[in-house]
């Protein structure tokens, strides 16, 4: 089975984006405030601090999209923050949404005889 995009504006809202042709996640390591090199003593110059947490950023890239479906990216992936998820289905997507926020999302455009595509579209989603 392959994995969805879904996102809304909360958490039991998410909703399918089309299918992407490519997921790229990375997990960033957040460290506590106090995080630095040691000034003095024995520890001079070592890393010291702790780690608080982890947050994912997802590079989504697709393919050739029509407009209604770009338009849905644009709507779903909204300025600000809102839900997202990657799963498998709606239910495990409900359970995991957290709150994201995005890049710009950059495409090329595709003219095909009176209809315009959209091509090469991509966006990072970023844990907030």
């Amino acid at each position: 089975m392959a994995l969805g995009i879904y996102a809304g504006t909360s958490a039991s809202g998410v909703t399918l984006l089309p299918s992407p042709t490519d997921v790229k996640p990375s997990h960033e390591i957040i460290w506590s405030e106090d995080t630095g090199r040691a000034q003095a003593g024995v520890n001079r110059a070592k890393m010291i601090g702790s780690v608080v947490d982890t947050k994912t950023t997802y590079q989504i890239q697709w393919g050739v999209l029509t407009y209604s479906e770009f338009h849905e990216i644009q709507t779903k992936l909204k300025p600000g923050f809102f839900y997202f998820a990657v799963a498998k289905n709606i239910s495990d997507a409900v359970a995991t949404a957290k709150s994201f926020y995005r890049s710009e999302i950059t495409y090329d455009f595709l003219p095909v005889g009176d209809t315009v595509y959209y091509k090469d579209v991509a966006v990072s989603v970023i844990q907030q």
